[in-house]
């Protein structure tokens, strides 16, 4: 996914987070860091004008947390970037008693009221 944003928009810089990441990328425009994303060191160092999160906060034990400290680190250092962020909607497999759809791995479940209401708790 970076790597296509990187491709799209060459003139751009990316940065991806991810502990257990790769080390390098085969784009120039695009660092990858082995390390978990931290608001409120990152965004004052990086100061993004997107933020991307695709398929992470369901395995945070505390994504509103997680969530408002981007918020909190966004205000503190007069940032507004752009935020994206992707989970996977349960709202279907509820109606449908699908209960196959909720993973061991995901700590957190989201419901299209949930995640709106999280998302209003944090940047109201």
């Amino acid at each position: 996914f970076l790597q296509s944003l990187a491709e799209a928009r060459p003139s751009g810089r990316f940065i991806g987070f991810d502990p257990h990441g790769a080390l390098e990328s085969p784009c120039p425009n695009v660092e990858l860091r082995r390390v978990l994303f931290d608001p409120e060191q990152h965004l004052a160092e990086l100061r993004p004008d997107l933020l991307v999160s695709r398929h992470v906060l369901e395995h945070l034990s505390d994504p509103l947390g997680f969530v408002q400290s981007i918020s909190f680190g966004a205000a503190v250092n007069g940032l507004r970037p752009l935020l994206y962020l992707e989970v996977p909607c349960i709202d279907r497999a509820l109606e449908t008693q699908r209960t196959e759809d909720f993973y061991y791995e995901h700590n957190s479940h989201f419901t299209t009221e949930s995640f709106s209401r999280m998302l209003a708790r944090s940047f109201g």
